[in-house]
């Protein structure tokens, strides 16, 4: 079975950050071993890094939690991710979207 790594970046998510951690927690996992998750705050200076810190799901395999306290973009975060990460599939997510709870099903499939 696949394992996937799903990395979210975020920038002062606050209110964003509850409901894609929902979402991402609720998918089904039909296809694939739901491995890491990891959280990455771009120099936030809300209540985005405490709620990072606080979140916990038995669901996922490893949580990383990276809160960086200098702004340095969303692309020096994705770099980040994809240097931390230990699998070769890798889902970006920013935290502002929402998405059917069988997305990652569905795109699992097209690395059959």
């Amino acid at each position: 079975m696949k394992k996937i790594s799903v990395g979210v970046m975020m920038y002062n998510e606050e209110k964003n950050l509850p409901h894609i951690l929902e979402c991402i927690t609720r998918q089904t996992r039909k296809n694939y071993v739901f491995d890491e998750l990891v959280l990455i705050s771009d120099g936030s200076s809300d209540g985005t890094n405490n709620l990072i810190k606080s979140f916990q799901c038995p669901k996922i395999g490893r949580i990383k939690k990276c809160i960086f306290k200098k702004r340095a973009g969303k692309y020096s975060r994705i770099n980040s991710f994809i240097k931390i990460s230990r699998n070769s599939i890798l889902f970006l997510l920013s935290a502002d979207i929402l998405f059917p709870l069988d997305t990652f099903d569905k795109l699992i499939k097209s690395f059959d």
